[in-house]
């Protein structure tokens, strides 16, 4: 079979290697065909080697990402217990042996995508307990995107559009708008903003922290703009104690959590915003694709060719 895989040098490194098929399946497992995979802005730091020091670096070229939706092929013999059965339709968890509460050091150990082989290959064989049943109103392109869900935001006056459609009540360009706390304030009747989710990191973060309103959270879950803070701002201690404000770091959630995500989809009917989708030979490209920010929604690569 083929599998695409990463030294962690660069998105130009990224390579198909052909693989045996698995086939050794424990008592406790399951052999699932990969359908779909989502890419995530941490796939693209991890191949371009933004995670370096964290853990060993693979001195094999190492299969990457860590989103899949998939069939189940083939159950091991304890597997059955686990209710799955072939073709069962399933996604995968970022940290499979995290079944809940807080995130610990050996759950992001077992990291699919790094530190552990990842997800975008034509087969896998996984822990049956780690794997999520795809809900029948959900296709497998929608709950590939799902494991690592992350709020979007944009300079973009396109993708302002499509978030106005599709239900946000006020959006700010931040490019036309640097100082984008004032235009938050602004719409708020100089109240701030109740909850942020916070994805841009160092360059970002003084703008909500501006915004927040008095008792206000803010949810932190990303550093798109990387990893430097950045000197001569205000400490973020006493922005946070001025404001009364509560910052907290958000990490991926575990597998009753996604459950629980899953079962709020279905209720409410809401489904995933997929932007483009790219085929299994076009991987470097959706790479590129994800890098240059240019997505509104998530990026799919489809694998089995459905």
């Amino acid at each position: 079979m083929e599998q695409w895989c990463t030294l962690m040098d660069g998105i130009d490194g990224l390579k198909v290697q052909k693989a045996p098929l698995p086939t050794d399946l424990g008592h406790d497992e399951v052999l699932v065909r990969i359908s779909r995979v989502s890419l995530n802005h941490r796939d693209i730091k991890i191949v371009c080697g933004d995670f370096r020091g964290r853990y060993d670096l693979p001195s094999e070229p190492m299969v990457v990402c860590s989103d899949a939706s998939g069939i189940v092929v083939e159950v091991g013999g304890n597997a059955t217990g686990s209710s799955w059965a072939k073709g069962d339709r399933v996604l995968t968890l970022v940290r499979p042996t995290h079944d809940h509460g807080p995130t610990r050091a050996e759950h992001h150990a077992l990291g699919l995508g790094f530190p552990k082989p990842g997800v975008l290959c034509r087969y896998r064989i996984f822990k049956a307990a780690s794997l999520v049943r795809v809900p029948d109103s959900m296709s497998l392109d929608e709950a590939c995107t799902l494991p690592t869900a992350a709020v979007i935001t944009s300079s973009s006056e396109d993708k302002l559009q499509r978030a106005r459609q599709l239900g946000a009540q006020h959006t700010i360009n931040y490019q036309t708008t640097p100082s984008w706390a004032d235009e938050a304030l602004r719409l708020t009747n100089g109240k701030g903003v109740d909850v942020i989710v916070e994805t841009g990191g160092p360059a970002t973060m003084q703008q909500s922290l501006k915004a927040v309103a008095e008792g206000g959270s803010i949810s932190a879950v990303g550093v798109l703009t990387g990893l430097t803070e950045i000197t001569g701002q205000t400490p973020i201690g006493l922005s946070l104690i001025n404001r009364n404000a509560t910052l907290r770091g958000i990490n991926i959630g575990p597998k009753d959590r996604v459950e629980e995500m899953l079962d709020e989809y279905c209720k409410k009917r809401i489904h995933p915003v997929i932007d483009r989708q790219f085929g299994f030979d076009q991987v470097k490209e959706a790479f590129d694709y994800v890098r240059g920010g240019k997505h509104f929604g998530k990026v799919v690569i489809n694998v089995d060719g459905t």
